[in-house]
């Protein structure tokens, strides 16, 4: 379930917007109505000087204070933005198809593009922070439950 969400979360980067990594940045999300998982962490550890590809480390914040950690490699390809796109995010919004929004979450308030999500029948705030997500929220599509993912603390290098 959880690898699912990861693969989830770094189709949303593919997809609609990514960040020009470092090693060392992270971001922590708190997330609620996604049954038995209540955050994760996601760091990226390594990049490949051959291909260019993200080792990232995700730590997932299980329901009762249990945690599980997995290692997953996102595509060079998928790192699509660099830091001076994502710093102009609300210029390129439009153009995309989003609507500029400034939204508050625990790790600040941001100016984002609210972009419609079709994988998660919902929207995705993207903004100039670590892994490019500010914020999202849906539907999960094997349970029906609709959940919200928010940036609670990010590190970007």
């Amino acid at each position: 379930m959880k690898k699912l969400f990861l693969i989830a979360l770094m189709g949303i980067m593919a997809g609609s917007s990514a960040f020009a990594a470092k090693v060392g940045d992270s971001a922590t999300y708190a997330i609620t109505g996604y049954q038995g998982l209540d955050g994760v962490v996601n760091t990226v550890t390594a990049i490949d000087a051959t291909t260019g590809d993200y080792t990232v480390d995700s730590t997932y914040l299980l329901t009762g204070g249990q945690t599980q950690k997995e290692t997953g490699t996102v595509p060079a390809s998928a790192i699509i933005l660099d830091d001076n796109l994502l710093s102009q995010i609300a210029a390129l919004c439009g153009a995309a198809g989003g609507t500029v929004e400034q939204i508050t979450v625990k790790a600040g308030t941001f100016d984002t593009c609210k972009l419609e999500n079709a994988d998660i029948n919902g929207y995705t705030w993207l903004g100039d922070v670590s892994f490019g997500i500010v914020k999202s929220e849906g539907t999960d599509t094997n349970s029906g439950a609709a959940f919200t993912m928010e940036l609670t603390s990010f590190v970007r290098n």
